[in-house]
């Protein structure tokens, strides 16, 4: 999120690195870095009207994923592709209810999914549309492939990671919106209000993040 605010504050190189350090932290959440740098490098190209800045915006992007893949590659690289699919059968089997779309897609998937749904529209218009839009049509295409051909190292990618960003952010927007609501019905709302739909705001963006 802080990255976001970088880039809507106009700091697309500084939000581009801060995005591509969370690589350092755990290379699962590329499908996210990549969506959201290719985001930021289609709203500075819209921005500015040149390819100029997109393309550093690219290039810092890259510069951050490119060591993460090389140590990825060189530590754990397959000594051949039938014992790489064979090695990410036996991890998915141990781990189905995070690799797995069959096994996690329930109810709690479908909450997110809703909770995204009205992030995006009260997103619409803004620059923070295109943000979110990317990695959730990244994971749902990624997600539907891994259901369609079954493939284990489809599924070690973690499509369905994205929600970690997206629903805390929708749901902020959600809360926001409340508050927004609820405090232009009365012109001056009381302090005992306010502390009110202070907590409310705490209690929901928590009960969030938990369910990303």
């Amino acid at each position: 999120p802080l990255a976001i605010l970088w880039f809507l504050d106009r700091r697309p190189f500084a939000a581009t690195a801060l995005t591509g350090a969370v690589l350092l932290v755990h290379f699962s959440y590329a499908l996210t870095v990549a969506g959201i740098a290719a985001a930021f490098m289609f709203l500075e190209l819209r921005r500015t009207g040149r390819v100029r800045r997109p393309a550093i915006i690219g290039g810092i992007a890259t510069a951050c994923a490119v060591p993460v893949l090389v140590y990825v590659l060189v530590a754990l690289g397959p000594t051949s592709p039938q014992i790489s699919r064979t090695a990410a059968a036996i991890v998915v089997s141990h781990i189905p209810q995070e690799a797995l779309p069959s096994s996690w897609m329930g109810l709690k998937a479908y909450l997110q999914l809703a909770l995204i749904a009205v992030g995006l529209a009260l997103a619409s218009g803004t620059e923070l549309l295109p943000i979110l839009l990317a990695p959730l049509l990244a994971g749902v295409a990624l997600t539907a492939a891994q259901l369609t051909s079954g493939n284990p190292q489809l599924a070690l990618l973690f499509p369905w990671r994205v929600t970690v960003l997206l629903v805390p952010i929708s749901t902020a927007l959600i809360v926001r919106a409340i508050i927004v609501t609820a405090v232009s019905a009365r012109a001056a709302p009381s302090p005992s209000r306010l502390r009110l739909l202070e907590r409310a705001s705490i209690a929901v963006l928590g009960a969030s993040c938990l369910l990303g």
